[in-house]
Order: C-alpha cells, then sequence, then structure tokens
C-alpha cells in the first residue's frame, strides 16, 4: 500500500512539473522584453530568445522527460512483475521496481519544487502571483516531498534497505542494466559527453 502511495506521490508531482513547464513555455513565447544581449540597440524580443530564460526551460524539459522515464520504466517493472511467465523473471522485476520506487518519490517530488521555481522565475514578476500556474504549483508541489515518507526516510530506505537487499545482488544488476544501456548509446556524436561520464 504504501509502495503504490510513493508511486502516486511521484506521478501527482510529475504533474506539476509538466503543467509548471508548459506554463513557462507558453509565456515566454508571447512576453516581449528587451533585445537580445547580442544587439543590445535592436527591438525587444520574446523572452524565449534570451538565453537565460532557454536555460531554465531546458533544464525544466529534462526535469520533466527524466521524471517520466523513471515512472514509466518503474511502472513497466511492477507490471512484469506480475505478469512474466518465469517465476525468476517476476522476482528480478519485482526488485526493480523496489529499488526505483523511492527514487520515484524522493527524486521526483524534489525536481517538482525546483522545477516550478524555474518556472517562476520565467514569468518574472508575474510568475508570483497565485492567478498563473506556477506559484500555486510550487505551492501545491510541496507536500509531495514530505508525506507518503520524507524524502529523507526514501533517501534512507534506497541507501540502507534497497542496496542491501538479498546481499546487493539486485542493486548490482540494477547499476549493470544502466551501465548497459549508457554503453549501447555510445556514437561517435557523443564522444566528449560520453568522456565525461
Amino acid at each position: 500500500m504504501m509502495n503504490e502511495e510513493r508511486l502516486n506521490t511521484g506521478t501527482f508531482a510529475l504533474g506539476c512539473i509538466g503543467s509548471a513547464y508548459y506554463a513557462a513555455l507558453d509565456y515566454t513565447k508571447i512576453r516581449k522584453q528587451s533585445p537580445k544581449f547580442t544587439d543590445p540597440k535592436g527591438p525587444s524580443v520574446r523572452i524565449i530568445e534570451h538565453e537565460d530564460v532557454r536555460r531554465m526551460l531546458m533544464f525544466q524539459k529534462a526535469i520533466l522527460e527524466a521524471s517520466r522515464a523513471l515512472l514509466y520504466s518503474t511502472y513497466y517493472y511492477q507490471d512484469l512483475s506480475h505478469d512474466a511467465a518465469d517465476p525468476a523473471e517476476r522476482e528480478y522485476y519485482d526488485n526493480m521496481t523496489m529499488i526505483q520506487i523511492p527514487l520515484c518519490k524522493a527524486y521526483i517530488s524534489d525536481m517538482a519544487w525546483i522545477s516550478t521555481e524555474q518556472a517562476i522565475q520565467c514569468l518574472g514578476g508575474y510568475g508570483f502571483v497565485e492567478e498563473y500556474a506556477p506559484a500555486s504549483l510550487a505551492r501545491d508541489c510541496k507536500i509531495y516531498s514530505l508525506w507518503e515518507g520524507t524524502n529523507f526516510i526514501q533517501a534512507q530506505d534506497f541507501v540502507g534497505r534497497k542496496s542491501n537487499m538479498q546481499g546487493g545482488e539486485p542493486m548490482k544488476k540494477w547499476v549493470a542494466q544502466i551501465a548497459d544501456f549508457v554503453t549501447g548509446k555510445k556514437s561517435p556524436e557523443f564522444a566528449a559527453e560520453f568522456a565525461m561520464m
């Protein structure tokens, strides 16, 4: 029951992230303010054309996509933990689900707070006004890091229990799965990025 609620909390927080991001994106496409930094005598441009606004929007989109992928993979593992024909496979996917649940709850709810703050910043002074979505979403999403076990408790669960369950074997498989995915995506176009990892 608690694990289901923790997944629900991550899903609710994902909704806040998406709503705040799309509100900020829409606003920045229509609001004009100041010329481009590279053309100080030029006309005022939509704020989406300003570098810092684009950075904030890209940050929010990255958080949105990462959170969505984390939830999708966790629900997929949960389905396979019930539906796989082989009992060993069901156990494997159940372990993967258990490892990811505290991440779904804690990471996504923490990022909802940070991402909505960035959406507020994109709207400038209007972002602080309750009539605009980001301000009310920031207030609404804060509870997600607190209920169903605070995020500190989720971190303790992840480090203390999930990483050590069954002698740490499921965690090793989880990390290996991530490493295999990264290795499988290597390409010359991203060689510099992979070198940093």
